[in-house]
């Protein structure tokens, strides 16, 4: 989230060692999220867009854009759980507010 490959994926070999996604990132020294969206708020702006979709689970995304004045609809993506993505899904929703399928 933001920290470079090379921290991503020891952040993935603390995973492995039993730490969700938050608690990695944190054990690293970084922060929970660090991606930062002046980029992405500056193409839309020269595109002239000022009404969005945003098809995404993280509530994170929708603020970023709303607070740089967007008018923002989040979509919510319906992700299946099975037993590989089941832990780091939960800790998505438990810790970092995403959201699972209907609006």
């Amino acid at each position: 989230r933001g920290v470079g490959l090379t921290e991503k994926l020891k952040a993935y070999q603390l995973q492995d060692k039993g730490l969700d996604t938050v608690e990695a990132n944190v054990a690293l020294g970084h922060p929970i999220d660090a991606r930062e969206w002046s980029d992405v708020i500056e193409i839309l702006h020269s595109l002239n867009l000022s009404k969005l979709t945003l098809l995404t689970n993280n509530p994170e995304k929708v603020s970023a854009l709303k607070n740089a004045g967007f008018d923002v609809k989040q979509q919510n993506l319906d992700t299946e759980i099975h037993e590989f993505n089941r832990q780091y899904i939960e800790t998505k929703q438990a810790k970092l507010g995403h959201k699972r399928g209907e609006n």
